[in-house]
This record gives C-alpha cells, sequence and structure tokens, in this order.
C-alpha cells in the first residue's frame, strides 16, 4: 500500500513533462522552404569574369555559387525586398549545370516572392 503514492507522483511527473514537451513543440516555429531552380550556361557568366582558364562544369558551377553568395547579389536582394531574407544556395543533383536558390522562414507565403528575386537578381548580376 505505501507504494501507491509513488506511483501517484510518477504519473503525475511523466504527465507534467510529457505535457510539457507538446507545448513546447507547439509553440517552437516552424520552418518553411521555397526554392527557384536557375539553369546557368557552362560557357559564360561567372567563370569568364573570374578567368579560369580551364572552364569545366563543376568549377563553373563553384563560381556562379560563389557569385550568389556574394555581397552584391545579397545586398541587391536586401534592397529590392526591404530586409534581408535567408538564403540556401546548392548544386542540383538532377542537373550539372543548374543551382537551386532557396528562401527559408516562418512565413510561407512570402518565401516563393523570396526565392523568385533571388533567382532574377542572381541572373541580372551573372549576366552584368
Amino acid at each position: 500500500m505505501h507504494r501507491f503514492p509513488q506511483l501517484i507522483l510518477l504519473a503525475a511527473v511523466t504527465v507534467f513533462f510529457g505535457c510539457l514537451g507538446f507545448v513546447r513543440a507547439e509553440l517552437k516555429p516552424r520552418w518553411y522552404s521555397a526554392t527557384a531552380e536557375v539553369l546557368v550556361n557552362v560557357d559564360s557568366g561567372a567563370n569568364q569574369a573570374i578567368a579560369v582558364p580551364d572552364f569545366t562544369p563543376d568549377r563553373d558551377l563553384d563560381n556562379d555559387i560563389a557569385l550568389a553568395r556574394s555581397d552584391l547579389v545579397l545586398s541587391r536582394l536586401a534592397s529590392r525586398l526591404g530586409y534581408r531574407p535567408s538564403v540556401n544556395i546548392r548544386r542540383a543533383e538532377s542537373f550539372t549545370t543548374a543551382l537551386l536558390l532557396s528562401a527559408v522562414g516562418t512565413r510561407p507565403n512570402q518565401l516563393p516572392s523570396e526565392a523568385n528575386a533571388f533567382a532574377q537578381i542572381f541572373g541580372q548580376v551573372r549576366t552584368e
């Protein structure tokens, strides 16, 4: 009989921490992502600006990734949107000459326009 209060206490502690975990998970912001796929021409753009003597698709794509991450592109994006969004740049797995430019955040309705603006500005800067 003396174990009954200990079981009640254990059950109460378990329920308390279970509820605490549930509330924490519900209050935690959800992150979303929107991505624009950009096909790049391996014979023009960033590779010519950097003047790499032997053009390979991987090296050329590395140059384009560096350009997309540059302060020039990101500052123009911030000027257009009025704030600096959180962005990711990576290679597309399906094509060797494609980049995936993503906007990441907690407001899913704004992310497609951020990703599209990122892709447009990258394209403009790349052809300047």
